[in-house]
């Protein structure tokens, strides 16, 4: 039924249910009359507009309920939207295990066009547990747990970590 679908659609289908998803919303947010920018307070357009969250979700202290409560909830102009999160990145002077960001422990990166940044204490220590492991095996094993430590602590540290 799914190659039926996608043949006669021209895409596959959960493609087609996004898009439907977003013609609908837009229609409703025209007709309410919601069509400005949270962020800038310029018009937005079906092709640039997204749904953003006021007060950011990830990392607070409640994320579920900040990410459902629709009094949370704007829209804005994509770039508007994105450069508002990368600013809140920015903006964060400790890793999530707690290192602060400075010039020394601080290494930029660029991943697939994505500018970012890296706790070099944290980067050591994961290569260390994954050059001393024995088999191939143990260094996944030791880069999963590790990654799961770093998010353990992220959770644990909440607004600290910013």
């Amino acid at each position: 039924m799914s190659k039926k679908k996608s043949e006669q659609l021209g895409m596959n289908p959960s493609t087609a249910s996004g898009r439907l998803v977003k013609d609908v919303l837009w229609k409703l947010i025209v007709e309410a009359g919601q069509n400005m920018c949270y962020a800038c307070s310029e018009e937005m357009t079906r092709e640039t507009f997204s749904v953003e969250h006021k007060v950011p979700w990830l990392d607070s202290e409640n994320p579920v309920g900040l990410y459902f409560d629709l009094e949370n909830v704007a829209f804005s102009h994509k770039m508007c939207n994105y450069s508002r999160a990368r600013k809140v990145q920015r903006d964060k002077t400790h890793c999530p295990a707690g290192h602060v960001y400075d010039e020394i422990n601080t290494r930029m990166t660029n991943t697939k066009g994505y500018k970012g940044r890296e706790c070099i204490a944290c980067r050591n220590s994961r290569n260390k547990e994954r050059c001393t492991a024995g088999t191939k095996e143990e260094r996944q094993r030791i880069r999963r747990a590790s990654y799961k430590r770093e998010k353990e602590i992220k959770r644990n540290l909440g607004p600290l970590a910013q």
